[in-house]
């Protein structure tokens, strides 16, 4: 179990502190790692797992991805708007490799079950920032002719930087909880809701903030 609720509450009405880019309502909480609690044994994905090393290594794993999806701002406790309908997720389980085939780590992923809207009512458009093929040959056509070094980067968790500009609801996996720390106020009112694009198999529309 994974839990230190903090108690404390950054409601506001404007943006916050941590993450100046995001702006909540005065009922609004924006989700804080103390308030992430994991429990293991309530994990689906993890039930068929019997091997002791592996399934340490994989709950260390899924404990990462969902505080780095915090720590990002991904996620506030908020009023379900009406007609409300929390999309379902999921963890998916990989062990990651190298080029050769060599042993990396154990990863996790957090995905939203976007196959679950309907286009017109859900959401009303995607967006994924990706290059075209042709583009990247391109560049390393240009690079090779004109004897240039190619630099790779990588920015960890980029898909979940981008704010979206829809109402979405999340019904998180079975065995991750996000408690709120003025449940006395509203009670099991308040629910999951994101801030920020998700893994998933049908994006939701998202507004560019570069």
């Amino acid at each position: 179990q994974l839990h230190e609720s903090n108690g404390n509450s950054n409601s506001t009405n404007g943006p916050t502190s941590a993450h100046p880019d995001v702006t909540l309502d005065k009922d609004e909480y924006l989700v804080q790692p103390d308030d992430v609690r994991i429990e293991e044994l309530e994990i689906k994905e993890l039930k068929g797992i019997t091997d002791p090393a592996d399934r340490i290594a994989y709950l260390k794993a899924i404990c990462k991805e969902v505080m780095d999806i915090v720590r990002f701002g991904c996620f506030k406790l908020a009023l379900p708007p009406p007609d409300s309908k929390p999309i379902d997720s999921k963890i998916i389980l990989k062990i990651k490799v190298d080029g050769s085939g060599n042993y990396l780590k154990h990863k996790a992923r957090m995905v939203l079950k976007g196959f679950l809207s309907n286009l017109g009512s859900d959401f009303f458009g995607s967006f994924a920032p990706m290059s075209m093929m042709t583009t990247t040959r391109s560049l390393f056509a240009l690079a090779a002719r004109y004897n240039l070094k190619v630099w790779h980067s990588d920015v960890p968790n980029a898909f979940v930087q981008a704010l979206i500009d829809t109402d979405v609801s999340v019904k998180l996996p079975k065995g991750i909880y996000l408690d709120d720390p003025d449940s006395n106020k509203f009670g099991n009112g308040r629910i999951p809701m994101l801030i920020r694009s998700l893994h998933q198999k049908c994006s939701v529309a998202v507004e560019s903030r570069s």
